[in-house]
């Protein structure tokens, strides 16, 4: 269904939009499939994410309301989602640097209700190869919070 498992949109820069900090987003969703259409969590989140100075608030915010609505459902799991946004952050162009920056940065948030969500990702390059960094991440909240409490976190990563 379309927004609601993933979302992904580029911004593009115009005379309206000088304060512009991100370029672009990329969203995907995990959970309680009824719930997740109901609210079309995907473009939901990415909508609320690119509003906002503050990512991980945001994002919390976002995980609270889903929480709010599927708290309604008379069955515990329907609470249960996780999501993972990439966000690509627009690049500082300074002109008196010696070397231009032409790294890309982006800002990876994940954030779950359910027990325990893993993350995998690529950051950047094995040494002076060209062979993907893989990376992995287990997280975790405490078994009571389950369905009741958003856990969230995040980093920047770098591609050159």
């Amino acid at each position: 269904m379309y927004g609601c498992g993933c979302w992904a949109e580029n911004r593009k820069d115009n005379a309206k939009n000088r304060t512009k900090i991100y370029d672009g987003i990329a969203i995907s969703t995990s959970g309680c499939g009824e719930q997740l259409i109901k609210s079309l969590m995907a473009k939901t989140l990415s909508q609320d994410l690119l509003r906002s100075r503050f990512v991980h608030q945001a994002f919390t915010d976002t995980l609270q309301t889903f929480l709010d609505e599927a708290s309604l459902e008379p069955e515990p799991s329907k609470s249960l989602c996780g999501a993972i946004a990439l966000i690509g952050l627009k690049k500082d162009n300074d002109d008196s640097a010696e070397e231009p920056d032409t790294s890309s940065r982006y800002e990876f948030v994940w954030g779950h209700t359910c027990r325990s969500m893993c993350i995998s990702y690529v950051s950047g390059l094995v040494g002076d190869t060209k062979i993907p960094k893989p990376k992995v991440c287990f997280s975790k909240q405490a078994a009571q919070n389950c369905g009741r409490r958003i856990y969230c976190q995040g980093k920047m990563i770098k591609f050159s």
